[in-house]
């Protein structure tokens, strides 16, 4: 019976050596001993710099799920496969970065600015107003380049009833048959 150190569940015995090596990370695992499980992270922070911190991270979050997969089954719970213990570590890490991205990248006035296409894009930008007086819509188109600059245009009067969604929608219509005359 081996001591039971951080080193020993989470990196010497056989069912953390199986776990690894199925996680297919670039993990040299034989013959290497780590008394605590922390000189394995300062190993790899420290003498591995190319280690990035997404294998930093899947590395920390399937040693979470090592522990917990331990635990319960000290508890009487059926042991998880390597398998098991991989598929969730990435699960949780992936709800985890998009929950994360979500709350770091708040929309900025910046990110909603006009840009231009990618080479040999155009891009086509419409909008429409409502004269509920005339029940009438005016349409608006532009096209432009790969550099911002303006191609053509369309502006047009149109004897439609319509609210601003019907606008809004009867303007992409027009924009489309617009860029298909002139060949876009």
């Amino acid at each position: 019976m081996h001591e039971e150190s951080s080193g020993h569940i989470f990196w010497n015995c056989d069912k953390a050596r199986e776990t690894w090596e199925k996680t297919r990370l670039p993990l040299d695992i034989r013959g290497v001993n780590y008394g605590e499980f922390v000189d394995f992270l300062w190993h790899l922070v420290i003498f591995m710099q190319h280690v990035g911190k997404d294998m930093l991270e899947l590395i920390a979050t399937s040693t979470w799920c090592m522990w917990c997969n331990r635990n319960k089954s000290r508890l009487g719970s059926p042991r998880q496969s390597s398998e098991e213990m991989i598929y969730k570590a990435q699960t949780l890490l992936a709800d985890f970065q998009v929950a994360h991205l979500r709350r770091l990248q708040p929309k900025t006035a910046e990110d909603s600015r006009w840009t231009p296409p990618s080479f040999p894009w155009y891009k086509v930008n419409t909008d429409a107003t409502v004269f509920k007086n005339s029940k009438s819509v005016g349409i608006g188109v532009v096209v432009r380049n790969h550099e911002g600059s303006v191609l053509t245009a369309l502006s047009k009067r149109l004897p439609l009833p319509l609210g601003p969604l019907k606008a809004e929608a009867k303007t992409m219509e027009e924009a489309i048959s617009f860029a298909t005359d002139i060949g876009i």
